[in-house]
């Protein structure tokens, strides 16, 4: 997973648990420890949950 994640780096995706590296295009929403990717809930480790609504909100402000 770290071989992936530094080649997809710049890409827009962000690892938001050991085994989930989500594009940050198709995240529609953040709960206490979920991330909202489409219709799926996915887990958000509590490790990365600041860096991961930091990263996320850099991502959006950038998008406008």
């Amino acid at each position: 997973m770290d071989k992936l994640e530094s080649e997809l780096e710049g890409c827009h995706f962000y690892r938001i648990y050991k085994s989930y590296l989500v594009n940050l295009d198709y995240v529609v929403g953040v709960g206490a420890n979920t991330v909202r990717v489409g219709e799926d809930d996915l887990c958000l480790s509590r490790a990365r949950k600041k860096d991961c609504m930091q990263t996320l909100a850099d991502y959006l402000g950038s998008a406008i």
